[in-house]
């Protein structure tokens, strides 16, 4: 406005000129001015800011329609009678309304010294420029109002994002299960985001796969390669450690989020329209930061079972050492002791004692099966060394065949193992042999445990009646939790085979 004023001047010979904007009902604001004569300067030019004038009381009254000639300016006339200055002359101006629409925005007012009149021409004139001031003003005044209702609207934005993030971080710190974890992380952000597809990819024995999925309004856990469509974009972010955007114009616009976990992993997010504004991105960043928060949470919170489990263990196993084991081999040799003391005189005591012997041993050696199934299962361990040497302790001869060197994930490890244990159990318990053989074949998807004897075996109603002390319960749950198969074949005088098959990999659990 102040280019505007100064080339009014110029066309107009005029010499002086200013321009007030109203703002509220009784307010204003100089925001343009021309060669105002030092009275009216003064003090950062206090007069032109300070108290109303005449043309300002008749323009908030609605009496001033049109240019008009004032006779006497109020502000001149102060500045007159309070000796503030050099007027220059001027005395007069024309005034000139700043009204759009019936909106009155502000005043024009111009003037020289020695200038009495203004003709209805040169009012006229100054009305065209007041108007297209006014609509200037108008311009500015619209943009001003969108840049603040989008600002308004990125705010309320803002606000709503980490509003809902807020509530989906609370929910995820409270899991203590990576599974749930990771299905509840995917349908809180599908859901309360608006997002098409949302899904979490965990790198597992080096290869990324995809944990869980939120597509379609549905949410599934999942343990399988990453889908084509996600691919490259997941892989790429986990590649480098950044965010990657898919932002083509065909197919879904996609994003894909680093999680800095122990093992590394990725967040995929992807929507059929609209692309990703910067402020969006960043908040998606924090997103990725809180799930990975969660995800450490629950790692380390396992870690943390994992160690009292394992002090517990390792509690029990010697309590049971130092008292029960102790106390059975003491209560062997004593019966060993009185047995050989009466069984020449005493014969039915001294059978009934060597039954009491006999028992003891049983319970003995099984007490020290049952210690050494409480070791904690260290990883590290040789999966094979660990086999034999559970046998070797109760006393078998164990014979192994694998088609590959034996390396599993813990779970899977810990599983066969327990198997092999009670399989083994079972053997030297009731099958009366003392020989074993277990096999180990292995394809891409699952590996298949045979655990055999050549013993006296069972019938399939033995089995069913006896199923609590020969650990077949035990050993079917074991399989089963993870997505397998237990199999029994046996026949009375030829012997025993139970076969589990697992997958290498962990199935889906619903």
């Amino acid at each position: 406005m102040q280019t505007t004023l100064v080339q009014l001047l110029a066309l107009t010979n005029l010499e002086s000129g200013w321009i007030f904007l109203l703002e509220g009902e009784q307010g204003y604001r100089l925001v343009a001015d021309s060669n105002l004569p030092p009275a009216l300067c003064r003090e950062d030019k206090r007069p032109m800011r300070c108290d109303d004038c005449f043309c300002l009381r008749l323009y908030w009254a609605e009496e001033l329609e049109q240019a008009v000639t004032m006779i006497e300016c109020e502000r001149l006339h102060n500045a007159v009678q309070q000796c503030w200055g050099e007027t220059n002359n001027l005395e007069y101006h024309a005034t000139v309304p700043i009204t759009i629409r019936g909106e009155r925005l502000g005043l024009l007012n111009v003037g020289s010294p020695g200038k009495e009149q203004f003709t209805d021409q040169e009012l006229a004139f100054l009305e065209s420029v007041a108007y297209q001031i006014g609509t200037a003003v108008e311009r500015v005044k619209l943009y001003e109002q969108r840049e603040r209702r989008a600002v308004e609207d990125m705010s309320r934005y803002i606000v709503n994002y980490y509003s809902q993030l807020n509530s989906i971080t609370r929910a995820l710190l409270k899991m203590n299960n990576i599974q749930r974890l990771l299905e509840a992380a995917v349908d809180s952000i599908g859901r309360q985001f608006g997002w098409s597809t949302v899904a979490v990819a965990l790198r597992e024995e080096q290869k990324l796969r995809l944990r869980s999925i939120y597509e379609n309004g549905r949410t599934k856990g999942a343990q399988a390669a990453l889908p084509f469509v996600m691919r490259d974009l997941v892989e790429q972010a986990d590649r480098e450690q950044q965010i990657r955007l898919a932002e083509h114009g065909f197919g879904p616009y996609a994003v894909a989020l680093p999680l800095h976990t122990h093992e590394s992993g990725v967040l995929y997010l992807s929507r059929s329209s609209r692309p990703f504004e910067k402020v969006e991105l960043e908040i998606l960043r924090i997103l990725a930061d809180h799930v990975t928060i969660a995800l450490e949470k629950v790692r380390l919170y396992q870690e943390w079972e994992e160690v009292l489990l394992a002090e517990e263990r390792n509690r029990l196993a010697r309590e049971l050492h130092d008292s029960v084991n102790q106390k059975l081999f003491s209560l062997s040799l004593l019966a060993r002791g009185i047995w050989e003391h009466a069984k020449t005189e005493h014969e039915e005591t001294a059978n009934a004692i060597r039954e009491v012997e006999r028992i003891a041993q049983e319970a003995l050696g099984e007490m020290r099966s049952l210690i050494w199934q409480l070791r904690p299962s260290s990883e590290g361990t040789d999966f094979l060394r660990t086999l034999k040497e559970y046998a070797q302790t109760i006393g078998l001869r164990l014979f192994i065949q694998s088609d590959q060197e034996p390396r599993y994930r813990h779970e899977l490890e810990l599983a066969l193992i327990r198997i092999a244990q009670e399989a083994m159990n079972n053997v030297r318990k009731h099958a009366a042999t003392y020989r074993t053989r277990i096999s180990l074949t292995h394809d891409k998807r699952w590996v298949t445990m045979k655990v055999s004897d050549q013993g006296r075996g069972f019938t399939l109603e033995q089995a069913e009646q006896e199923a609590r002390s020969l650990g077949l319960a035990s050993m079917r749950e074991r399989t089963e939790e993870l997505g397998g198969s237990l199999h029994i074949l046996s026949e009375e005088g030829l012997g025993t085979v139970i076969t589990a098959r697992l997958p290498l990999q962990a199935e889906e659990r619903g």
